[in-house]
């Protein structure tokens, strides 16, 4: 943490966000990417994101990026690492982010450690506002590593019953690693399911309001297969729901104003 040391954890203008769920398949990276998207209207440069799912990880696809480096890169770099290396492996994005994307093999992921981790989101933590981590399934040797880092833990569940008592537990062992401490908010993805718990169901077990329930919608699978956010179309729930997620890491006089509800500035083309 000491690496960390010019970020405070208690100012509402920066923030180290890390988005986890116990399980596969919650809609993890939609809301990570979505959130950063989001973010970055509101604070744009200022945002980056980090895909800590080095095997398998598809940030850059969720963003339609194409990167000419990646975290592996940071391992093999023979220059020391600093925030000005860092910066050199970042890939820009039209939305006004910034993403160090997983590698492109999965067999690179060995050589990247927990200390590579702490090491970068320290570095970047100093340089943005937004620091968001699109971690892999579960509590896994990378998200270990971030956790500690972060001032705000998104914990993500879908509505089935294995996934929501997965998410209890995770609940649970986030209070055992003294991360207690942090803000946590907890969400609901595809919350009006017909198959599945319903939300007060949801909350009972894992023992905690839900901040945000993210509806079903058509929209965000036509978004995500074109690598285009959802978030603030006004014509989706679904983006609707994350432009609230946004605004709860935005300062308080931006999201009183609406923030991203007010406009949707990227639009999602239906195809058949």
């Amino acid at each position: 943490r000491g690496a960390l040391a010019a970020v405070d954890p208690n100012a509402p203008s920066r923030h180290v966000i890390c988005v986890v769920a116990p399980k596969g398949g919650t809609g993890k990276t939609t809301v990570s990417t979505n959130l950063a998207a989001g973010l970055a209207e509101h604070a744009p440069g200022e945002v980056a994101i980090v895909d800590l799912d080095f095997q398998f990880g598809d940030v850059a696809a969720a963003l339609r990026l194409t990167p000419a480096h990646t975290f592996a890169d940071v391992t093999r770099t023979p220059l020391s690492v600093d925030a000005t290396t860092v910066k050199m492996f970042l890939t820009p994005s039209p939305l006004g982010l910034f993403a160090l994307c997983a590698p492109d093999d999965p067999v690179d992921a060995d050589a990247i450690t927990p200390e590579h981790v702490r090491q970068v989101l320290s570095l970047l933590a100093a340089e943005f506002r937004y620091v968001i981590c699109d971690t892999g399934s579960g509590l896994d040797d990378p998200t270990l590593a971030a956790l500690p880092l972060c001032t705000d833990v998104v914990t993500l569940t879908s509505t089935e019953v294995p996934s929501v008592r997965a998410t209890r537990k995770e609940w649970d062992l986030l209070d055992q690693l003294g991360l207690d401490d942090r803000r946590r908010l907890f969400v609901v993805n595809r919350a009006d399911a017909k198959v599945g718990l319903p939300v007060e169901e949801i909350e009972a077990t894992v023992g905690a309001p839900a901040d945000v329930t993210i509806p079903s919608s058509r929209t965000v699978p036509i978004a995500v297969n074109q690598g285009e956010p959802v978030v603030g179309d006004r014509r989706s729930p679904a983006g609707a729901a994350l432009a609230r997620l946004v605004a709860m890491f935005l300062p308080e006089p931006a999201a009183a104003k609406g923030g991203l509800l007010r406009r949707a500035p990227h639009k999602v083309k239906e195809v058949a």
